[in-house]
């Protein structure tokens, strides 16, 4: 019985490990195709494209961007901006300028400030 309990647990965490996952991804740009190009968490610094993805649609006509520096002890909201999308769509493509170097945490938060989704970037000013 217990190994049926191994079994089935180390089943149910690599269900979950490959479930296709929803967020923000940061690429140097997207083809005139949808396809996201060079998509990392490490850039130079400059400009590149956040792609935001959640599971359901936005069901608003706008979402905040939020831009915090993270540090080692505390996290810093240097910007947030509002973006407009689509109600019924579910992922949408923010251009994000940076020139300065650091850790960052960029949120998107619908119209009740509860995140939706998440994600960190590293820019330096040379790889």
């Amino acid at each position: 019985m217990k190994r049926f309990n191994l079994c089935f647990l180390l089943f149910a965490f690599l269900l979950l490990g490959c479930k296709a996952e929803k967020g923000i991804s940061f690429c140097e740009g997207v083809s005139p195709d949808g396809e996201k190009i060079h998509c990392g968490t490490k850039f130079t610094t400059g400009d590149l494209t956040a792609i935001v993805e959640t599971d359901k649609p936005f069901e608003s006509d706008t979402i905040s961007i939020a831009i915090l520096e993270v540090t080692k002890y505390r996290s810093e909201e240097v910007r947030s901006f509002p973006v407009a999308v689509k109600p019924d769509e579910s992922s949408v493509r923010i251009s994000l300028s940076f020139y300065s170097e650091g850790q960052y945490r960029i949120r998107a938060l619908d119209n009740e400030k509860k995140t939706i989704a998440e994600a960190e970037i590293a820019i330096r000013d040379t790889d």
